[in-house]
């Protein structure tokens, strides 16, 4: 099959968010600022660092984690309180590393 470059399928997409995810990100985002100030520049970091290839599975868990009170949230992320869930690990794994 033989196409026109201008004529090519538009791509599918992907299982990413990409740089231009809409809203849903863009509420993620914002849920992301925090009133605890080092919560809020780690998360700064991470969208920084991992925003434009967020997947909608690791959204969902982000979204999850979103939902804690900022000292519980805080206090996973510094090893005071015990992650029963492994997605939940995973994803505070990825925000350490920031």
């Amino acid at each position: 099959m033989n196409t026109h470059p201008s004529e090519s399928p538009s791509p599918q997409p992907g299982p990413h968010f990409g740089p231009h995810a809409g809203p849903h990100q863009g509420r993620l985002r914002w849920h992301s600022r925090r009133a605890l100030l080092e919560l809020d520049l780690l998360l700064e970091r991470f969208w920084n660092r991992h925003g434009d290839a967020l997947d909608v599975e690791l959204a969902v868990v982000l979204e999850e984690l979103l939902r804690q009170e900022d000292h519980d949230l805080w206090d996973m992320l510094c090893g005071r309180r015990d992650i029963e869930d492994p997605r939940w690990r995973g994803l505070i794994g990825l925000l350490l590393e920031v």
